[in-house]
């Protein structure tokens, strides 16, 4: 579901400005073999949300508790069930990781060329900290922030 997804956001957001060949190297990260090690690896986190025996949606990241930071590294919500809030469960659910252990804040970042995901992380409670014009392979991205 998780390389379905990926390939889905490739397809219909980012195939204008996302090189391909990064992309298809980007793939093998979102097998279940790499994605098992988010939940078997200390400082590592996965979220997912089923829906009877769907995957609906997923959430990956990773804690630094020294530094007190829980960083979202990817969210997915499958495209006919986005608007249902499954991302803010999602968020949440994370938020509350990073809470629980130690984190006094959760940050995410984005493209910012795709205008749904940075509304979706104002809505729930992410403010903008930083801009990073033409940052990795020359995409715009911003860096969102939540004090937990």
């Amino acid at each position: 579901m998780s390389v379905a997804a990926r390939k889905d956001s490739w397809e219909s957001l980012e195939k204008s400005f996302y090189p391909r060949d990064k992309f298809e190297e980007e793939l093998l990260l979102y097998s279940p073999e790499s994605l098992e090690k988010f939940t078997d690896t200390p400082g590592l986190f996965s979220f997912v949300a089923v829906e009877g025996k769907e995957v609906r949606g997923c959430v990956l990241g990773k804690i630094d508790a020294d530094g007190g930071i829980g960083d979202i590294g990817w969210l997915f919500v499958v495209k006919d069930m986005r608007g249902r809030g499954i991302a803010g469960r999602l968020i949440e659910a994370a938020s509350k990781r990073a809470s629980d252990s130690g984190c006094h804040k959760i940050i995410a970042f984005t493209m910012k060329a795709l205008p749904e995901a940075n509304k979706m992380y104002r809505r729930y409670g992410f403010d903008m900290e930083g801009d990073f014009p033409r940052h990795w392979m020359k995409i715009d991205f911003v860096q969102y922030g939540k004090q937990l």
